[in-house]
């Protein structure tokens, strides 16, 4: 029996990813990550089309409808997911998508866009992960669809104007 022939990939999970390389293992994670486009050039966010979209992609200042699921490796079963909710998830860029990643991935996407991501720990739950469901330094898959967005710049620009200066520009419109 080869050294690395024994080993389940449930054992692989426990190995560093160092280790892994070390002895020849080759992680789900990291297989995966061969056939993805590393889109940053750092390797911390990587993406793979599933399902391409239409138009433009989200711009910065939008509000994104979406349906998502994060998992860890070794895992069939999301540690967060917006499948089971009756609407899909509104989430206004810059303000309500707390991992960095994530932000930037759905700035890559279009319309109708379902791509899988993986982030590094960088780009996700960074050093300590988010206990008791991430783990430290642990690199996280999404599955992301984008359903709909709206360029919400100017409507963020009206609200930011005092309530005075709106007045004045509603008469305008």
């Amino acid at each position: 029996m080869s050294g690395n022939s024994g080993l389940t990939s449930r054992i692989q999970q426990f190995l560093h990813p160092h280790e892994q390389l070390r002895t020849g293992v080759q992680s789900p994670f990291n297989r995966l990550g061969q056939q993805m486009q590393d889109i940053l050039g750092d390797g911390g966010i990587l993406k793979e089309v599933i399902q391409h979209g239409e138009g433009p992609p989200v711009p910065r200042d939008a509000s994104v409808s979406i349906h998502f699921s994060g998992f860890l490796e070794y895992s069939g079963h999301p540690f967060e997911t917006t499948k089971h909710m009756k609407y899909p998830r509104m989430m206004k860029l810059g303000r309500d998508v707390t991992l960095c990643g994530l932000e930037l991935g759905l700035l890559t996407m279009k319309k109708g866009e379902f791509s899988r991501f993986l982030f590094l720990p960088q780009y996700s739950y960074g050093e300590m992960g988010c206990p008791p469901l991430i783990p430290p330094l642990a690199t996280v898959l999404y599955e992301v669809q984008v359903l709909d967005f709206l360029d919400s710049a100017q409507v963020d620009e009206f609200f930011a104007l005092s309530s005075v200066r709106r007045l004045d520009m509603s008469y305008v419109l």
